[in-house]
């Protein structure tokens, strides 16, 4: 037996254009992803720990190695692998691994304007 909860989605004209409609409509999206969880564990993971981490932390040590930067960049792994490693739903974990990613993208920002 096969039991399907879904809540009602009001639309109205004005919060259309808002962020909280944009932020609703994401997190229904990755909600609905459930049936492709391990390709997400498996993007989030690879992605965050072979390719924005270390180029994170290789920007981090170019400009100067700052410890905020650097404990920063490790949260952020580390939540991503929490999130994972748990098993959480998709409507959780694809949201973790793109605020990850912001997080090192706005690192290596950092770092290579410290480092001109």
């Amino acid at each position: 037996m096969s039991t399907t909860i879904s809540r009602p989605i009001f639309i109205s004209h004005e919060s259309t254009g808002s962020l909280r409609f944009l932020v609703n409509q994401f997190l229904d999206w990755s909600a609905d992803q459930q049936k492709n969880r391990l390709g997400w564990q498996g993007i989030s993971l690879l992605g965050l720990s072979c390719f924005f981490t270390p180029l994170t932390f290789l920007m981090i040590s170019l400009s100067g190695a700052n410890l905020f930067l650097i404990m920063t960049a490790l949260v952020a792994i580390e939540v991503n692998l929490v999130a994972n490693l748990t098993t959480m739903p998709t409507k959780i974990t694809i949201p973790v691994f793109f605020l990850a990613a912001v997080t090192d993208i706005i690192i290596i920002v950092v770092s290579a304007f410290a480092a001109i």
